[in-house]
């Protein structure tokens, strides 16, 4: 189900763990195929408001949590609050702490499936961190962050969207430079 409002629009999916993604363009089509996505989890601090578009609530919501601010998920919907706020400089700080945050949780987590989620979580991390790496002319960091995220999550559908788009453009990091719209 699509929800657009200006070049931003809405995906709700019905994973565990990812509950909207947040598409972002660099061009100005209005079609979701030819969008980046940031993933955001609904069940999280900040979730709920996020989803409903309510990034400013997000962002108080998470606040508000205090000591849960530096989890992986937590740091995942500042980012994308950040980022559909416009604050790029405060959305790239989040989602370098998400990446953190998750590579932490990685490592600690013993059990077959809390390690699939923890990857699941690592890959969100990296495809976020990815587009913001793009919006900001970074072709080379975006591609290797979207790398991380296809081998943790090859299978997810905002891992394979993200990479379907990184291709369509088949940009090198001095046309990214070069691009007046990205």
């Amino acid at each position: 189900m699509y929800f657009f409002k200006d070049k931003i629009g809405f995906v709700k999916s019905v994973g565990a763990a990812v509950a909207a993604s947040l598409l972002l363009t660099a061009t100005a089509s209005a079609a979701p195929a030819k969008r980046f996505v940031l993933a955001a989890f609904q069940d999280a601090p900040g979730g709920e408001a996020i989803v409903a578009g309510d990034y400013q609530g997000g962002l108080a919501a998470i606040a508000a949590r205090g000591s849960e601010r530096h989890k992986a998920a937590t740091a995942i919907n500042l980012c994308v609050a950040h980022a559909a706020l416009g604050h790029r400089a405060e959305a790239r700080a989040a989602c370098d702490e998400a990446v953190h945050a998750a590579k932490l949780e990685r490592r600690f987590s013993t059990e077959l499936s809390t390690r699939s989620s923890a990857s699941r979580t690592l890959a969100m991390a990296y495809s976020n961190r990815a587009v913001m790496h793009f919006l900001s002319q970074n072709a080379l960091g975006a591609t290797e962050d979207f790398a991380r995220a296809a081998a943790l999550a090859p299978r997810e559908d905002f891992v394979a969207q993200n990479l379907e788009k990184l291709r369509s453009m088949q940009m090198t990091p001095v046309q990214v430079a070069k691009s007046p719209d990205s």
